[in-house]
């Protein structure tokens, strides 16, 4: 008699059946030992099927988007991957320290480097050298006007 009217966890029943292998709801309800007919059952499994496709999609993409990347990488030269190498450190700081009111681009550091544009452009995206140059001149702003108002660091 107890049994009948027991209480589920039903956030916990939703991972399980989530990240399970069932087929179905009814699959899930028999393993589970659950009254698949019950309303109580059908309130609140409510949407569970769509956040399963969802899942199961969302993870076919990043599997596709990550063996994309792969087979893209695959092709670099390893310089590109060489992060400690003087040339990519040196074309990092010219970026990032560069003050002008109008910056040196990346077309220009790939060129007086000797770099591939389209690599410079991808390590400039992925380490955030647009970023780190904000960063800086606002550290270099700050420094002018504390000298100019008579403050020496």
């Amino acid at each position: 008699m107890i049994e009948k009217y027991k209480r589920h966890n039903w956030h916990e029943l939703k991972k399980e059946y989530i990240i399970g292998h069932y087929d179905s709801l009814k699959a899930f309800a028999a393993a589970k030992g659950l009254n698949y007919k019950s309303s109580q059952f059908w309130v609140h499994c409510k949407g569970w099927n769509s956040v399963k496709k969802y899942m199961k999609f969302n993870k076919l993409l990043t599997e596709g988007i990550e063996l994309y990347i792969n087979e893209y990488m695959s092709g670099k030269p390893p310089y590109f991957f060489d992060y400690g190498s003087a040339t990519w450190i040196n074309a990092e700081l010219t970026y990032k320290c560069d003050t002008r009111s109008k910056p040196c681009k990346l077309k220009d550091i790939a060129k007086w480097y000797g770099l591939n544009y389209q690599y410079v452009r991808l390590r400039a995206a992925k380490e955030h050298w647009k970023d780190k140059r904000e960063e800086y001149l606002m550290m270099v702003y700050k420094k002018v006007r504390l000298k100019r108002r008579g403050h020496f660091l």
